[in-house]
């Protein structure tokens, strides 16, 4: 797929001000520089049962396997990886590792099947995919396999927890460190901050879904417009029960704590019950979630809402209306400023109330 994206000289200028101009990869390098040993990620596999945590320097050295990987597998700069992965550390560094590279990366909802992934796949003229073996019960790998004909351009298929020549472990992780000859390779390819970072897709209002495309400078200034305006800072934890594959996610549950080289906190499958006791348990501070997620934390058992009272602090609320009576249950049960923002995956988030306002 070409990204003939039309970014005129003006335009940039206009944005010098609020574009920071460096790219997602640059921040988690300065993280695995400046804390090497702090926790970067924090997650529950629910095909596991287990939780997995990695500080970012393992965060770091996995980027750089899967980067060198993509590479051997001949990805060029412009060339699609689409994911379909849930709230998993694969998912981060699959970013990360598209980035260092100079490719784009297509995250998708797990919940997408073979009519909508035909049409992503194709538009979007994906080389890799990478699903999970199986999720929810359901074959991924297999329903690939099913579509993969009808995919021409379709290069490379692996899974997560897959086997064979499927096993993304076994092609991108089972093995020596990247050495630095191979690290040299890799930043030969550092791409430009005005280049094509993310392909996301949103409701089609027409019958399919409409491809957004975002360079490193539009999703790195609507994160740093939430630093900013809430504020959110290295002290904070950042919980995140909404999809990765979602904007909300994307932006607010990756890039925004990383930005900070602060811990990023993750459920794979909401559940109000398992969030209460994660949140405690790791100090979240922060979270943003549509009213759905806020609703099941206020409705959940005292001792529960206790867990959440404990370390939450804000809630970012947006996606649907947010009733009255549930601010202000938030308010006096939880103890949480909820904060209302408007935004569109194009745009990421647009308006926000703030702690500050009256």
């Amino acid at each position: 797929m070409a990204f003939d994206i039309w970014l005129p000289q003006s335009r940039i200028a206009a944005s010098a001000k609020l574009w920071p101009g460096r790219l997602p990869i640059d921040d988690l390098d300065a993280a695995v520089r400046t804390s090497p040993a702090r926790t970067a990620f924090v997650g529950w596999n629910s095909v596991l049962q287990q939780q997995i945590r990695l500080s970012y320097e393992e965060l770091g050295q996995r980027v750089d396997k899967i980067a060198q990987g993509l590479i051997e597998r001949g990805i060029r700069p412009a060339e699609v990886v689409a994911f379909q992965l849930p709230n998993w550390w694969e998912f981060i560094a699959l970013l990360y590792a598209c980035n260092r590279i100079g490719a784009v990366a297509n995250p998708l909802m797990p919940i997408f099947l073979q009519r909508e992934l035909r049409f992503m796949f194709s538009f979007g003229d994906a080389r890799i995919v990478v699903v999970p073996q199986s999720w929810r019960g359901f074959d991924h790998l297999e329903m690939l396999r099913q579509i993969r004909p009808e995919l021409p351009n379709l290069q490379h298929v692996f899974a997560v927890g897959g086997s064979g020549e499927h096993s993304f472990e076994s092609a991108f992780l089972d093995r020596p460190a990247v050495t630095a000859a191979e690290k040299a390779k890799l930043a030969a390819r550092h791409p430009a901050p005005n280049d094509v970072l993310e392909l996301i897709y949103t409701s089609g209002t027409s019958g399919e879904p409409k491809a957004v495309m975002h360079t490193a400078n539009t999703v790195l200034a609507a994160a740093e417009a939430f630093v900013a305006d809430i504020p959110v800072s290295a002290a904070d934890v950042v919980f995140m029960g909404s999809p990765y594959a979602h904007q909300t996610g994307f932006l607010y549950g990756i890039l925004m704590p990383i930005m900070l080289a602060t811990k990023s906190v993750a459920l794979d499958l909401w559940s109000a019950d398992a969030a209460a006791p994660l949140i405690k348990a790791e100090g979240a501070s922060f979270s943003m979630g549509s009213t759905p997620f806020l609703s099941d934390l206020v409705n959940l058992p005292e001792t529960a809402r206790g867990q959440v009272r404990a370390t939450l602090r804000t809630w970012v609320c947006a996606g649907a209306p947010i009733p009255r009576l549930l601010v202000q249950r938030a308010r006096t049960e939880l103890e949480l400023d909820v904060l209302s923002c408007w935004g569109m995956t194009e745009n990421a988030g647009l308006t926000i109330t703030r702690k500050r306002d009256p």
